[in-house]
C-alpha cells in the first residue's frame, strides 16, 4: 500500500508557470491544490492545510506577503512550512521575505529540480520536528508528578491523570471541557488573558496562580506554568500544573 501523497497549495497568478509546476510536482507524486491569487490562496489554504505552501509575492489585490501575514495569524494554518516565489531577488527582498518567517525565497527563474529538493526537505524537517515533539509531549503527560495538560485555546483537548485527579475528575470527564469551568470566577479574566496572549505569541510562556474548582465544590490554589509548542502539527499551550500548598 502505498503512503499518503503530500499535498502542496500553489499561489501564484501566472497561468502558464503556474500549470507548469502543477504538472511537474504531480508526476513528482504531489497532490497539488491551485489558486490564481492571495484571496483563493487563503481561503485554500485553511480548506485543505496542505504541506507547504509556494506563494508568488508580486500578484494583484493580496500580494504574497500579506497571505503570508494573515495565515500566520490562524492556528490551522500558521505552522505550515511556506516558499515564497518571486522574480523580485535582491538582497533586500530575499532577507524581507525570510524575516517575515517564510521557511525559504526562491527567486525566478529556477531549476524544478531545485524546487522539489527544497519542497521535500522541508516536509520531511516539519515531520521530524512533529515527531520528536510528539514524543516529549507523551512523556510529560504520563509525569505522574505533576498535573500537565494541552490546550487548544481553552479548550482541554489532553490531560494526564495526575491533573485530573487533582480536581478530582477522572481524564475523560475533563477533555473537551473548557478549562475556565473549573476556575473561580474572580480568576477567569486574568488566565484567559495569560493563555490567549501565550497562543497568539505576544508572550512565549507564561506562570499565574489561581483557584480551582475541585469536583467536591471546594477551592485549591493551582499555579499553571504554560508555553506556547507545536503539538500534532498544530500550535498548543502546554501547561504544567502544581498544587499551592500555604505555609
Amino acid at each position: 500500500m502505498e503512503g499518503k501523497r503530500n499535498s502542496v497549495l500553489l499561489i501564484e497568478d501566472d497561468f502558464d508557470l503556474k500549470d507548469t509546476i502543477s504538472e511537474f510536482l504531480g508526476k513528482e507524486g504531489f497532490d497539488v491544490i491551485l489558486a490564481e491569487n492571495g484571496s483563493q490562496g487563503i481561503q485554500k489554504a485553511i480548506q485543505h492545510r496542505p504541506d507547504i505552501i509556494v506563494c508568488d509575492i508580486t500578484m494583484p489585490g493580496i500580494t504574497g506577503y500579506e497571505v503570508f501575514n494573515m495565515l500566520h495569524q490562524i492556528n490551522t494554518t500558521s505552522v505550515i512550512p511556506f516558499i515564497f516565489l518571486s522574480a523580485k531577488a535582491t538582497k533586500e527582498d530575499i532577507l524581507l521575505g525570510l524575516h517575515l518567517g517564510a521557511d525559504d525565497y526562491i527567486p525566478k527563474p529556477f531549476d524544478f529540480k531545485d524546487l522539489l529538493v527544497i519542497l521535500k526537505n522541508r516536509i520531511n524537517n516539519r515531520k521530524k520536528i512533529i515527531e520528536l515533539n510528539d514524543e516529549k509531549f507523551d512523556a510529560l503527560l504520563n509525569n505522574t508528578f505533576s498535573g500537565t495538560l494541552i490546550l487548544n485555546g481553552q479548550v482541554i483537548e489532553h490531560v494526564n491523570k495526575h491533573f485530573a485527579e487533582m480536581l478530582g475528575y477522572y481524564q475523560e470527564e475533563l477533555i473537551g471541557n473548557n478549562l475556565v469551568n473549573f476556575v473561580h470566577k474572580d480568576n477567569i479574566c486574568g488566565l484567559v488573558d495569560k493563555i490567549s496572549r501565550c497562543e497568539h505569541g505576544a508572550i512565549k510562556d507564561f506562570m499565574i496562580v489561581f483557584k480551582a474548582i475541585h469536583k467536591d465544590n471546594n477551592l485549591i490554589d493551582l499555579c499553571m506554568r504554560g508555553t506556547n509548542v507545536i503539538f500534532k502539527g498544530e500550535k498548543r499551550i502546554v501547561s504544567s500544573c502544581t498544587v499551592e500548598i500555604e505555609e
